[in-house]
């Protein structure tokens, strides 16, 4: 959040949201991403009114948050990194399961009582088509996991406030199935679906 907003803690912002006539304003990366849908997620959990700003992805979203033109925001390390160290901008959760190293001071999303407020739904997954042969699945598998667990690999993601891991065929279509289940009521709630 911007440094000039007075909410210096998350609860200090649900505060100042449902203080402030008509609530804040976050912005995200665009309608549907992980920052409109952690916001969503938010707004739900914490009762605070926000309004939904969606921009063309998060680098003219990061230079309006700076200015103080909207209020919050859910982004990633890499795209705020800059704001973060120079004190423009200042960290208030972050939405893994555990602290971040590149955010040190910032508590998680749970420590501040808003458990379901996490990142552990934004994933990348590697599919084939559906008629791709197991022998080639197990292939692209074995490649995949071999190169998420290098320590090159693990350390250029950290920097980016990514973490990796593999998991089997069958856990990543359990996986799409499961977020599938979770966050059809919160699109469709959120008016980007119908």
């Amino acid at each position: 959040m911007p440094a000039a907003l007075e909410a210096k803690t998350v609860a200090e912002l649900v505060a100042l949201a449902k203080r402030k006539s008509g609530g804040l304003s976050y912005a995200s990366q665009g309608v549907g991403t992980a920052g409109h849908l952690l916001g969503e997620l938010f707004a739900k959990s914490s009762g605070a009114p926000l309004v939904h700003v969606p921009y063309r992805g998060a680098a003219p979203a990061v230079i309006d948050l700076v200015a103080g033109r909207v209020d919050m925001m859910f982004v990633g390390v890499l795209p705020s990194k800059a704001h973060l160290a120079s004190g423009t901008l200042r960290p208030l959760a972050v939405t893994s399961k555990t602290r971040m190293q590149e955010v040190p001071n910032a508590p998680t999303m749970a420590e501040v009582g808003h458990p379901d407020v996490d990142s552990e739904f934004v994933w990348f997954g590697l599919v084939a088509p559906a008629k791709t042969p197991e022998p080639v699945i197990r292939n692209l598998h074995d490649l995949f996991a071999k190169a998420a667990a290098s320590p090159d690999v693990k350390a250029k993601l950290a920097a980016q406030g990514i973490v990796v891991g593999a998991s089997t065929p069958a856990e990543l279509v359990a996986r799409i199935k499961s977020d599938t289940a979770k966050f059809t009521p919160i699109i469709k709630a959120s008016g980007t679906a119908k």
